[in-house]
């Protein structure tokens, strides 16, 4: 099996951006709204959203840049050999590492809790409780 080629996954974008703006723009948090508005205060969702899309902004933060950009995606398509996401985490993580020959050595088993593959469910904590 070939591991050279390059795998990758994303978070669905509508709900990474709902949970970046509820992580960063809510709650009393205003170092980000400093950042982006130059204001200390509270933003709409819908104000967010125009900030961050508008052509103007030059604050391309990596909470809200699109992921395709981070991976510069368009450029480097033809190496991706997988791409998965996270809301179909277990069953894209469990075709990757059978398409590698890696699934009994790493995802069949162990590192999860009572020893469960650590891809039954995304543990990382987000604001949208997705998974």
């Amino acid at each position: 099996h070939s591991l050279s080629a390059v795998q990758i996954f994303f978070r669905h974008p509508y709900k990474r951006l709902i949970s970046c703006y509820f992580d960063k723009f809510t709650k009393g948090n205003h170092w980000y709204s400093v950042r982006l508005i130059g204001e200390q205060r509270e933003i709409s969702f819908d104000e967010f959203v125009d900030i961050i899309t508008s052509p103007k902004n030059t604050n391309h933060n990596m909470h809200w840049r699109p992921q395709v950009v981070f991976c510069q995606f368009q450029l480097y398509s033809d190496l991706f050999s997988f791409v998965g996401n996270f809301e179909n985490l277990e069953s894209h993580a469990r075709l990757l590492l059978k398409s590698t020959d890696l699934w009994e050595s790493f995802g069949s088993h162990g590192w999860g809790p009572n020893n469960e593959s650590m891809f039954q469910k995304n543990q990382a904590s987000h604001k949208t409780s997705s998974s």
